[in-house]
């Protein structure tokens, strides 16, 4: 008798990995896309920002709640948190700005500025869901997020303007 509970245990449980792989599945393929972009964003690079996609997935599954990743309509907050971190390891070195057009100019931006506009402006997350994945109180995101705006208008502004002095002063340039 024993080894017939045993063995329904068993079969719950190998019943149910398919199940939880697929649950799994389903939320990687959902959220994969923006902690993709976060990490292309702030190192710059396309195949570490893969590698780091992939691993803060795992770190997220050991932790997860399987209720957890059928329950979230937008992308959950502690997922962001191991996304920050891992970056924060990972991608935290400062480029220098110039030459490299404006994704090099983000990269120059020290990594909590960097973050905070990555966050905000280019994903599209609220405030606060930014400030809790980086650790921050919402005014210290704030601080960071106007210093790198203010950081990459200058830059692009600059841009911009040696741009239009160059194609408005080729017609007049001495032959």
């Amino acid at each position: 008798m024993r080894s017939g509970v045993r063995g329904d245990a068993d079969l719950l449980t190998r019943a149910s990995r398919p199940r939880a792989s697929n649950e799994f599945h389903d939320f990687y393929e959902r959220w994969k896309s923006q902690i993709f972009a976060f990490f292309l964003l702030m190192g710059g690079d396309r195949a570490r920002a893969e590698l780091l996609t992939r691993q803060t997935f795992v770190f997220y599954f050991r932790c997860a709640d399987r209720a957890t990743l059928r329950t979230c309509s937008e992308v959950p907050v502690a997922l962001l948190r191991f996304a920050a971190d891992l970056a924060g390891i990972h991608c935290s070195q400062r480029l220098g700005a110039g030459s490299g057009g404006r994704t090099r100019d983000l990269l120059a931006l020290p990594f909590q500025e960097r973050a905070a506009f990555v966050l905000v402006s280019m994903l599209r997350l609220p405030c606060s869901t930014a400030a809790v994945a980086l650790a921050l109180r919402r005014s210290q995101l704030t601080e960071h997020w106007i210093c790198a705006a203010l950081s990459l208008r200058r830059c692009w502004l600059d841009a911009d303007i040696r741009t239009a002095q160059g194609v408005f002063a080729a017609p007049f340039r001495a032959a």
